[in-house]
Order: structure tokens, then C-alpha cells, then sequence
């Protein structure tokens, strides 16, 4: 099976475009860590503290000879008002079907181009390839100097990276599911990419419960979940038993059912329980 080599512009000092607060050089290896992200084993970067252009990795013929090569970049203009991205081709040769297929993707998620496949002789490492006899293309993603084009470009990163896959029939290895932290919080990543939101969700022994916006209910502290009160150890998980609180003993049903009626406070003064004080 073919892999697919990205290379990601600039880098090694050279931040390539800059515009609307970001770099060209970071968010083009951004991207390509999501494409290896998705693509697995079957997808190499190259080295991502090197210029391709002054290391010259292509015209020294490092790059495997039955890879499909795409190197990204994000285009820049004067004109603010300027958008959508395209692919660049050697203008000796005929656009193939990963060309055609990576064009068609990304000028219909970044609209704007007059020409979405462009033949070109003046550009180093397109003459490069040409002579080592490589399958290569040139993607400019979108204009870094237009807001809206890079708003939808940091929100669609992964949406991209997959479909990048795709238009070069490179396919997705399996995810496996994991807890994943962001800004905001912890939430659990099914292995086909989803997660649960309203709701309970048991993991492993523990009960976890996620709210609209997929993320676990906070560590140490109380949720009150359709009238009934439940507690979030250290680990996100609900506690059940005797549980001690602020140096106050809680009890916490422990039976058998769903995260609702198994981990639901006790209310029950001979069971031991002490009434929340929040």
C-alpha cells in the first residue's frame, strides 16, 4: 500500500505567512500532525525542525519513492477580501486523480479560486519532485490573511486532515477510546469519535455523568441530577457508599442499575446520611 509524506511549509526560523494572529509554519504542521493523527503508520511527516526547501529533502531524494507526496501551506494577500485554496501541479503534467479529488475537497470547503488546480515551473520543489520522478502536489489550504478562511480552518482541523485521507485513499486506522482534557474540562472520545452528552456513561467500574456539552461533571464536587444529588471524586467518577465529605459522612446507593439509581445520595437519616449543606 502507498503512504502518503506531508510535508508541512517553512518551519526551521522561516514562519512563512503570518496573519490573523497565527504563523504559517505552525498551523500547516498543526494540520499535519492531525493527518498522522488519522492515517497512522501508513503516514509520514517529515521532519518538522527542517525547511524543505533549503534542506531540500525531496531533490536529495529522501522521501520514499512509492509515497504520494502533499505539502501544505496557507497562501497570504494584500487584499483582505481574498480566500479559498487550491492545489498547485507541475505545469508540464496532467492533473491526477488524487489532484482532481484533493482539488474538488478543498475548494468546496474553502470557496473562492478561480482556478482549483494550477500548473506551475517556477517553484523550487515542484521541479524538484518532477525530476526524482515523484507523485507530488502543492496544497494551499486558504488565505492566512483572511479571518473568516482561518476561523474555518483552526475549527475544522480534524474534519480536514480526514478528508485529506480520503481524496488520497489512505485509510483511517481505528481510534481507541480515551479520556481527553481540554481547556475547559475532561470528556470521553468514543472510539468512532463521538461522546455522550446528557447523560450517564459507565467506564470501566466507575459511573461518569457528561452534560450537554459533553464534558464530565467537574472532580470534588456536587451535581444535582433530576432531583437527586450525586458526588464527583478526584477522578470525575460518582462516588457510592460511605463517603466522607468535608469531614462529613455521606452514604451512596449501591445497587445495581444505571449511574441514575446506583450513585444517587441515601436520604435516609438511619442509613447514616447527612443532607448536602450546598
Amino acid at each position: 500500500m502507498k503512504k502518503l509524506f506531508v510535508i508541512p511549509g517553512h518551519g526551521a526560523g522561516d514562519s512563512g505567512a503570518i496573519g490573523n494572529g497565527f504563523e504559517e509554519a505552525e498551523r500547516v504542521r498543526a494540520l499535519a500532525t492531525k493527518i498522522k493523527e488519522y492515517g497512522g503508520d501508513n503516514v509520514i511527516l517529515s521532519d518538522f525542525n527542517l525547511n524543505s526547501y533549503k534542506s531540500n529533502i525531496i531533490g536529495e531524494g529522501k522521501v520514499p519513492q512509492d509515497c504520494i507526496i502533499l505539502e501544505l501551506h496557507l497562501d497570504s494577500s494584500t487584499s483582505q477580501t481574498a480566500k479559498g485554496g487550491h492545489i498547485i501541479i507541475h505545469g508540464d503534467y496532467k492533473a491526477d486523480k488524487y489532484d482532481n479529488s484533493l482539488a474538488t475537497m478543498i475548494s468546496t470547503m474553502f470557496p473562492g479560486r478561480s482556478q482549483i488546480i494550477v500548473g506551475r515551473t517556477d517553484l523550487a520543489n515542484i521541479k524538484r519532485a518532477a525530476l526524482k520522478g515523484y507523485n507530488y502536489r502543492l496544497m494551499e489550504c486558504c488565505f492566512i490573511s483572511n479571518a473568516q478562511d482561518m476561523a474555518k480552518f483552526n475549527s475544522n482541523l480534524d474534519e480536514l486532515a480526514q478528508k485529506i485521507l480520503q481524496c488520497v485513499e489512505i485509510p483511517q486506522v481505528p481510534k481507541e477510546p480515551k479520556w481527553i482534557k481540554d481547556d475547559i474540562g475532561w470528556w470521553y472520545r468514543h472510539a468512532d469519535g463521538s461522546y455522550t452528552t446528557n447523560g450517564w456513561e459507565q467506564i470501566g467500574e466507575e459511573w461518569f455523568y457528561f452534560n450537554d456539552k459533553g464534558y464530565a461533571a467537574k472532580e470534588n464536587s456536587w451535581l444535582k441530577v433530576n432531583n437527586r444529588w450525586y458526588y464527583f471524586n478526584e477522578r470525575n467518577a460518582a462516588v457510592t457508599g460511605y463517603h466522607s465529605i468535608n469531614n462529613k459522612l455521606y452514604y451512596f446507593v449501591e445497587k445495581s442499575g444505571n449511574g441514575l439509581d446506583k450513585c444517587q445520595l441515601l436520604m435516609t437519616d438511619n442509613d447514616g446520611a447527612i443532607l448536602p449543606t450546598i
